[in-house]
């Protein structure tokens, strides 16, 4: 096992393996979400103890937020193309909590798994995409 998947509120994580058998964990959470219409954060948590979010099921689009182990600052959530906040990214923590993102902070889903592979490797901070602590 290399990192620890968390799609429900309140459910016992999933293993995860190797980088295929994540993709796949992740596109059974996106359509679920999708079929439930309400878009999914995820939680991918490495052996270190880091923590990354995505957004799956909105579609071709994604945030990513990042914590470091201790739980304390600095946070960091993906850095977007645009400055905008409105309209907000709705999404829903374990399909149940709703939460808002600035529009900021929404990237592609491209990227966003790049820079997920990227962070199962090492457990830190990806590079693939640009951050903004907040």
């Amino acid at each position: 096992m290399i990192a620890k998947l968390t799609i429900h509120d309140q459910t016992k994580p999933l293993d995860i393996f190797d980088a295929d058998d994540m993709r796949t964990k992740l596109a059974l959470a996106g359509e679920e979400a999708v079929a439930l219409g309400r878009p999914n954060i995820v939680f991918v948590t490495v052996s270190n103890g880091n923590t990354m979010s995505l957004v799956v099921g909105a579609r071709n689009e994604t945030v990513l937020d990042f914590v470091y182990y201790h739980k304390n600052p600095p946070y960091f959530a993906s850095r977007g193309d645009v400055d905008d906040v409105q309209p907000c990214f709705v999404a829903f923590v374990g399909l149940v909590h709703h939460t808002e993102f600035p529009r900021r902070n929404v990237v592609p889903m491209d990227l966003g798994m790049r820079a997920l592979n990227d962070f199962i490797k090492d457990g830190e901070l990806p590079l693939a995409v640009d951050w903004i602590e907040v």
